[in-house]
């Protein structure tokens, strides 16, 4: 090969070398098919860029992705909007193509606090940056946006200044009805006390006669004929123990002596009518014949 061929075989491959390089260079230094370094970008824009204390702000982040490389998704806004306060929730809007896609999520902020007061006129305030991930071939990227500062203004005139200002913060909730907020309270734990005593107090009677009904189901024709006639002995009519007396007497005559059932029946129904203590005995007499345990 001649000497002429060599030179123009090297000028070729330096030429095609160039070519080469600037190619990936354009692709940012990787191999056709590798991912960009970071295939997301951020914009970020405060509006209005001039507003008073307490006015709205509305802050909106563009996030550009291509939707073959980065899963929609999977796409994050994280932001910490202080000194603003951020007011409900963002909305979220989606626009663009198969290769080129935005999503824009628009933020509510407001000045509220002490920390972005302007006590004279106006300063600037910047919010917190925007952090912006997605999940791209196989790995999550992220991408930082940062807010221009936004001019807020102080509402108070030049005679409001004349003097110094302090913010003040109630500690402490003022006395309702101009009563101490703890003698407030032991006044209606007190009422709410006497409230469940006098509930207590009406529920108690139906609730002793419902468990004395309890219990007399239970009992059998004997026993509850025996109850019957000692109750009849704290009652002031006869005619309650001549009733007792009778129940006594069947169930004296059901239990096998029927002797003991006659002596109550003719007691139940004499003249003059049985005494209490006469319906005591008869029940004390009634329990020994059935041999019930005193």
């Amino acid at each position: 090969m001649s000497r002429r061929a060599v030179v123009v075989l090297v000028a070729a491959s330096l030429a095609v070398a160039v070519v080469v390089a600037g190619l990936l260079l354009r692709r940012g230094g990787r191999p056709p098919g590798e991912p960009s370094a970071n295939p997301l970008t951020v914009t970020t824009t405060l509006d209005p860029r001039r507003a008073f204390f307490g006015d709205p702000d509305v802050a909106r982040v563009d996030v550009r992705y291509d939707p073959r490389s980065v899963a929609p998704q999977s796409i994050r806004i994280q932001s910490d909007f202080a000194p603003f306060a951020e007011v409900g929730a963002p909305s979220v809007t989606d626009s663009g193509s198969d290769t080129a896609a935005v999503r824009t999520y628009r933020f509510t902020l407001l000045c509220l606090t002490d920390a972005c007061l302007p006590l004279q006129g106006a300063r600037d305030e910047r919010p917190g940056p925007v952090v912006a991930t997605g999940f791209s071939h196989g790995r999550t990227v992220s991408v930082r946006g940062r807010w221009r500062p936004v001019s807020v203004s102080s509402r108070l005139t030049k005679a409001d200044l004349s003097g110094r200002i302090r913010f003040r913060h109630t500690a402490s909730l003022p006395a309702p009805f101009g009563v101490s907020t703890r003698l407030l309270a032991g006044l209606l734990l007190a009422a709410g006390a006497l409230l469940v005593a006098a509930a207590a107090a009406l529920i108690r009677p139906a609730w002793r006669r419902r468990l004395r009904d309890a219990r007399r189901r239970t009992l059998t024709p004997i026993e509850l004929a025996l109850a019957y006639a000692r109750d009849s002995a704290g009652r002031t009519n006869p005619a309650d123990r001549r009733k007792a007396l009778e129940l006594l007497a069947k169930a004296v005559e059901a239990g096998g002596d029927p002797a003991l059932a006659g002596i109550s029946r003719e007691s139940a129904w004499a003249e003059p009518p049985p005494t209490p203590a006469r319906s005591l005995e008869l029940a004390d007499e009634a329990e020994r014949s059935q041999r019930f345990p005193r």
